[in-house]
């Protein structure tokens, strides 16, 4: 009666197959891990962006609208030590440099305006009902995102920080184009440019590690007649 066996070859082969087999289980983790952190780095940015969305659609300061119902939104002064001068009022009208007179045209706010300045503090605390940007400081959010075949389930923390930066040009206002060095530092006072900082960080010590800050800016240019869905006029 004949025994069946393996022959050394046959053994060698199988302990080769075997161990090529070992070493990729590791390679596979790895590359499933850097897939998800990939992923929650992706998500991440996709919810700060969309949070940044929301809070640009807001006025840029509740007080653009103080010439009444109706009446669009008009760049305000910001005359401080924060901001740059060459920004202040036309003596004797309602313009500033850049301003075009005339119709359907972005315009100064009247300098008989009860209220024509922005806000010279931005609040410290988020607004429960956000009037404009500046209700949006520290107003927290936190998501949960799953995969939809839940390969991977985290949690985010978003939190904005609004702050007003130098709005210093750094070329002369007579040329045809001014250009500005946008900071990333907040100054003291009104000026005639905000940031918007968005902090995202997770959560749960069990996913990938996420930290990070994207910046977006919004400027005191009031609206023209186009954007104002109330309609009205001047």
């Amino acid at each position: 009666m004949k025994k069946r066996a393996f022959t050394l070859i046959e053994l060698v082969i199988t302990i080769v197959i075997v161990g090529i087999v070992s070493l990729s289980f590791p390679m596979i983790l790895m590359q499933s891990n850097k897939n998800i952190a990939f992923a929650t780095q992706q998500e991440a940015i996709l919810a700060a962006k969309t949070y940044i969305g929301t809070i640009l659609s807001y006025p840029w300061d509740n007080n653009i609208y103080t010439m009444g119902a109706g009446v669009k939104g008009m760049i305000l002064e910001t005359r401080s030590p924060a901001s740059d001068n060459e920004f202040n009022r036309v003596v004797g009208t309602n313009l500033r440099v850049g301003n075009i007179d005339g119709s359907n045209r972005r315009r100064l706010v009247d300098n008989t305006s009860a209220n024509p300045f922005p806000n010279a503090t931005i609040p410290a605390t988020p607004s429960l009902s956000p009037i404009d940007i500046n209700g949006f400081n520290q107003a927290t959010q936190h998501l949960n995102i799953a995969a939809d075949d839940m390969d991977y389930i985290f949690s985010l923390t978003l939190t904005p920080t609004i702050s007003y930066v130098s709005d210093a040009a750094t070329d002369p206002y007579a040329n045809d184009v001014v250009r500005f060095e946008l900071s990333t530092g907040g100054v003291g006072g009104p000026t005639n440019i905000k940031m918007i900082s968005m902090h995202v960080n997770n959560t749960d010590p069990s996913t990938p590690n996420v930290n990070i800050t994207l910046r977006a800016y919004s400027a005191n240019i009031g609206e023209i007649e186009l954007l104002n869905k109330a309609g009205g006029g001047w």
